[in-house]
């Protein structure tokens, strides 16, 4: 080794050196995961105030390597005593404040300000030192890459499955959900390198959950993203040159603009639904021909159509994606979409098939059977549309505007009266196309 200087440990033999930080994080995680009984009741042995600050000296410069990561791994593994869940516990909970810029704000000398003084010190040598921001940003992405890594080894053990689940920007439908935290961390990493978060993170995105999040023209050059949910994400213009996205779930993520040169996919990658995707960039030509792509790109081509009131050609866009794939699962929502901007541009037979559709798939959502309402009632049959506008109103959050046409409707339908004229069509779409 060349030097043992408190916090910051540098050694020649590069391997031999990320195995013995290997080994020195592991006896943290001991530290940190070790409960004591104080005052008849159990208390973690290391606090959190001197947990963070631990994790500052350890984390705070310098990036994690795969090396390191697989070594520690390994570690973990044959070390019985460690507990698991509550050490993604304590980094989930540090990763979260983080987030918040906790300690990075925190007066006087914050754990930032401890680190780089002590860097001065330990290391007086160097003529460039870390500032406040590049210390802050080692710890919180190194405190990622453990809770990433601790994601995947748990879903791959069934005791753990259900207790260690990480979710970069909070779990989707909880008020913990935050579609712009990663966004924002990215853009924090930018203090080190233009590109330093893909240049860190990218061999450690493997089986991520990033659904729902907002990835707008995000930097994931060769990321491995092999396995990732993603759906729902939204990734338009997003560089995505050379990823790999085997058995990536892009279902209903947004692709506009998404530069796909050379990405690596298969069989299980899922484009279904997707939002874009007939503008992606630089795509090859083996996936352009590769039947569930085309497939999800006619429906994709399809859903835009409908948007610009281009209702015929929108049908035949379905109809061709349906022809390419006969297994291609289109959501309610695709569904619903055909139903009511078809019907809204008085093609409200030919879309019938899709408000059906839309509403076997999600009969709870009266949202959908609002769509089949209009449908219902272009078609003639005005005690279904009745049926389906007192569901819709009864239990679907419209705006006021549109829960007072709604109730006129429901009270012309009671009369036996058609209330969609063209006058009343024309101002529907105005209004709510």
């Amino acid at each position: 080794t060349s030097g043992d200087k408190g916090g910051s440990v540098e050694f020649t033999h590069k391997s031999f050196g990320e195995f013995l930080f290997a080994e020195r994080l592991l006896e943290s995680f001991l530290d940190w995961t070790r409960k004591v009984k104080r005052r008849q009741r159990e208390e973690d042995d290391v606090s959190a105030e001197a947990m963070d600050k631990q994790i500052y000296d350890l984390l705070g410069y310098g990036n994690l390597t795969p090396e390191i990561v697989c070594y520690l791994r390994g570690l973990w593994v044959d070390t019985s005593e460690l507990d698991l869940v509550r050490l993604f516990e304590r980094l989930e909970h540090f990763y979260l404040r983080w987030c918040d810029g906790e300690f990075i704000d925190a007066p006087p000398e914050n754990l930032p300000q401890y680190k780089m003084r002590l860097l001065k010190e330990q290391l007086p040598e160097r003529e460039t030192h870390l500032g406040l921001r590049q210390v802050d940003v080692y710890a919180g992405l190194n405190v990622m890459i453990l809770l990433l890594e601790l994601h995947r080894y748990a879903k791959t053990k069934d005791e753990l499955k259900d207790k260690i689940s990480f979710h970069p920007c909070g779990l989707p439908g909880t008020k913990e959900f935050d579609r712009q935290r990663l966004l924002r961390i990215i853009g924090y990493s930018h203090c080190l390198d233009a590109y330093a978060f893909n240049k860190i993170l990218r061999v450690f995105l493997r089986g991520t959950d990033l659904s729902g999040t907002s990835l707008r023209g995000v930097l994931f050059r060769e990321a491995n993203l092999s396995g990732a949910n993603l759906n729902g994400a939204n990734l338009d213009g997003a560089m995505l040159r050379g990823v790999d996205l085997r058995g990536a779930d892009l279902s209903d993520a947004h692709l506009r603009g998404a530069f796909l040169k050379a990405i690596q996919w298969d069989s299980e990658t899922k484009w279904t639904n997707a939002r874009g995707l007939h503008e992606t960039v630089d795509v090859s030509p083996e996936l352009a021909q590769q039947p569930a792509f085309l497939a999800a790109t006619a429906e994709s081509q399809g859903f835009e159509l409908l948007k610009e009131g281009k209702v015929d050609e929108a049908i035949q866009a379905y109809n061709k994606a349906l022809s390419l794939d006969p297994n291609l699962k289109v959501s309610a929502r695709f569904w619903n979409s055909l139903c009511w901007d078809g019907s809204l541009h008085e093609r409200a037979a030919d879309v019938l098939y899709a408000c059906e559709n839309a509403v076997a798939l999600e009969p709870d959502n009266t949202g959908y059977q609002d769509s089949r309402g209009l449908a219902r009632a272009l078609t003639g049959d005005l005690a279904g549309a009745l049926a389906d506008f007192q569901a819709a109103l009864n239990s679907f959050d419209f705006s006021d505007d549109a829960k007072q046409r709604r109730q006129r409707w429901v009270e012309a339908l009671k009369a036996g009266n058609n209330p969609f004229t063209p006058e009343e069509l024309e101002t529907l779409r105005e209004a709510e196309s």
